[in-house]
């Protein structure tokens, strides 16, 4: 089954700052400005169950980056669970990947994973749209409102429990940081 999220920071939300800034220049009005933090959103309130089976997921943000700061790790946007039923969108910082400075997105379930590297890359000190979704037999990366990369991936449900954090600016280790604005996540 799918389940429609809205995370609205402040707002039927358990949640935590962990030092983001924010300014009053986002894309749409203001922004978090990230460097080493990270926002943690715990959602009790808007699930119904101890745990939830993820069939269908779409993420979005506003990105902004300054530099890739954490070569290796990625700078991750958004992250929900880890490496066993959890999924992320990051920008890829391995200066030896094909794709170096482009967003991939992770998806994980208790058995197995998929990856998916979007071919466009990603200009630093500028605002650009990026989105993924998927749907248990693909997971889809828009840039700027635009389909740019579709890898097949079917997981089974990605279950997770309701006590799991989405993680704003690091990956669910808090590691990996953005460093950059993040708006309308």
């Amino acid at each position: 089954h799918s389940r429609d999220y809205i995370l609205d920071y402040g707002k039927d939300t358990n949640s935590s700052n962990h030092n983001a800034t924010w300014v009053g220049s986002g894309k749409i009005g203001g922004a978090y400005d990230f460097f080493h933090d990270y926002m943690e959103f715990n959602t009790p309130n808007v699930m119904s169950s101890p745990e939830s089976d993820f069939t269908t997921v779409s993420v979005m943000a506003w990105i902004n980056p300054r530099s890739l700061t954490d070569a290796g790790d990625g700078n991750y946007i958004v992250a929900k669970g880890g490496m066993s039923n959890g999924f992320d969108l990051l920008l890829n910082s391995d200066e030896a990947a094909i794709n170096s400075n482009s967003t991939r997105v992770d998806m994980n379930d208790e058995a197995s994973s998929c990856q998916a590297n979007n071919p466009i890359n990603i200009s630093l000190n500028n605002w650009t749209h990026v989105a993924f979704t998927y749907d248990m037999a693909n997971i889809r990366i828009y840039h700027d409102g635009k389909l740019t990369h579709t890898e097949a991936c079917a997981l089974n449900p990605i279950v997770i429990g309701q006590d799991v954090a989405w993680y704003i600016g690091s990956s669910s280790t808090t590691s990996g940081y953005f460093d950059g604005l993040l708006d309308e996540v």
